[in-house]
């Protein structure tokens, strides 16, 4: 039995499904990579090992787009809700896309969102993306 040949996948398209849902962040973090490859975003939060807190990335590997969210790491619940999402992880903050499917999109836009705002609501990142209220933020620095 011969099985059909796997269709190359168009990871640039994946890419550039999943990459604006970082953008309305951008100004409010400080960017480490923006380029046709890859968006890593960090806040303005310093930790207390002086490291920078990790907000979210977007890379195109070999097989696979990776979507990682560090908000998810700090605060596992808020993927309730999200089951389908959950599907896509690999560890514990990395969602690896090898398509384009308009409802995971829309459900890592809404993710995206809430995570940012429970760094706000936590005072892991102040309002304005600047420095927490509190200088108690800990937890690694990113993937």
């Amino acid at each position: 039995m011969v099985l059909p040949a796997r269709q190359p996948t168009d990871l640039g398209a994946v890419f550039a499904a999943y990459r604006p849902i970082l953008e309305p962040y951008i100004a409010r973090m400080t960017v480490i990579q923006d380029n046709e490859r890859g968006l890593y975003l960090n806040t303005r939060s310093v930790m207390k090992n002086r490291q920078p807190l990790f907000f979210a990335s977007i890379a195109i590997n070999k097989n696979y787009v990776s979507f990682h969210l560090f908000p998810v790491y700090m605060y596992p619940d808020l993927l309730d809700g999200f089951e389908d999402l959950a599907k896509r992880m690999q560890g514990a903050s990395c969602f690896n896309f090898r398509k384009v499917d308009p409802d995971q999109v829309e459900g890592m836009r809404a993710l995206v969102a809430a995570g940012y705002r429970r760094l706000e609501t936590e005072g892991d990142i102040a309002s304005d993306g600047g420095q927490p209220r509190q200088s108690e933020t800990s937890g690694p620095s990113g993937p």
